[in-house]
């Protein structure tokens, strides 16, 4: 805890509209602890920019595309 750390999203999106989203895609979840820590940390940082933080699970990005 307190240490900083540097996040590198999967994607970045800019709609002409001014929308800001950032995507995440998952396969298997192995540490579901550790990865609901981790989207906690990253909805809170997006949320505070006025962004939308959306994991994508690699199951469903047929129904995306």
């Amino acid at each position: 805890m307190g240490r900083r750390r540097r996040y590198l999203p999967d994607i970045f999106v800019v709609y002409h509209d001014g929308r800001v989203f950032i995507e995440e895609v998952k396969g298997h979840i192995w540490n579901k602890r550790q990865f609901l820590k981790k989207k906690m940390m990253a909805e809170l940082w997006c949320r505070a920019r006025g962004y939308t933080y959306r994991v994508l699970y690699e199951g469903d990005l047929e129904k995306v595309l």
